[in-house]
């Protein structure tokens, strides 16, 4: 476990600035003036159930289930070339279809921060909802090569 002193306010991307920093691992953040301590987690939800027919439009979903009650402090996606947009909500219950997150861009996706941190409760969904756009002649699924296709959100929460 890494373990952090700050004065300011704890910033996830300053971790990145330490070079021994493995992302599996979980750290705790000080915050030296009012000595708060928080063990930060790492969000990496995947869907590899991806089929995109060719020559065409699709939206594939996937519902994940928070196991504890969420503090998300940061939110991004990753997907490759033939996606067109990549949704994050609530699914179910009251908050049902509210925005978590959007990316239109799936070269650039943006790195949103959340201060105060946005709050899921255990129990509650979280959907990925990514549309592609499937312009070849092949049928096209989840891999590892540009070519193929990803629909990962990944994230930091306490």
């Amino acid at each position: 476990m890494l373990v952090i002193n700050c004065i300011k306010p704890f910033v996830f991307e300053d971790i990145y600035k330490i070079s021994d920093f493995h992302h599996k691992n979980a750290f705790i953040a000080h915050e030296s003036i009012n000595t708060l301590n928080y063990t930060s987690k790492i969000i990496n939800m995947s869907n590899t159930d991806i089929e995109l027919p060719p020559g065409e439009e699709t939206t594939v979903t996937a519902d994940f289930r928070a196991s504890e009650t969420m503090n998300i402090f940061q939110l991004f996606s990753h997907s490759h070339e033939k996606t067109i947009e990549f949704r994050v909500e609530i699914a179910g219950g009251k908050r049902d279809g509210e925005l978590l997150y959007i990316s239109y861009d799936w070269e650039h996706p943006p790195v949103m921060k959340f201060d105060p941190p946005l709050v899921v409760k255990r129990g509650e969904k979280i959907r990925l909802k990514t549309t592609y756009n499937n312009w070849t002649d092949q049928t096209v699924t989840f891999g590892l090569r540009s070519t193929d296709e990803m629909m990962i959100l990944f994230g930091a929460y306490y």
